[in-house]
C-alpha cells in the first residue's frame, strides 16, 4: 500500500496511528463502550439516547434505545441532569 501523507488530514494521520478500540466481550456478547450519553429524544414513542463511543470519533455517535445499553449509572447520571 502507497500512502500519500501529503494529501492526508491530521484526523486521518491519527485514525492510522490509533486504530479504534474493538468491542468488549460480555456474557458472550460484542459490546461498545459508552464514553458519554450527549442527549436524550423520544423516536416512534420510545426513549433514544445519542452515545458517544468509547475511543471513537463523535461523528460515529449513534442513537440507541435503553435496552441495548449496559451503562446504569451514566444513565441515571444524565437523567438526573436533563
Amino acid at each position: 500500500m502507497n500512502w500519500n501523507y501529503q494529501n492526508q488530514s491530521k484526523s486521518t494521520l491519527l485514525f492510522m496511528k490509533n486504530p479504534l478500540p474493538p468491542p468488549v466481550i460480555i456474557e458472550d456478547e460484542e459490546e461498545y463502550e459508552v464514553e458519554e450519553i450527549l442527549d436524550k429524544r423520544k423516536h416512534y414513542g420510545k426513549e433514544q439516547y445519542l452515545i458517544k463511543w468509547k475511543g471513537y470519533p463523535l461523528s460515529d455517535a449513534s442513537w440507541e434505545p435503553k435496552e441495548n445499553l449496559n451503562c446504569e449509572e451514566l444513565l441515571k447520571e444524565f437523567n438526573k441532569n436533563n
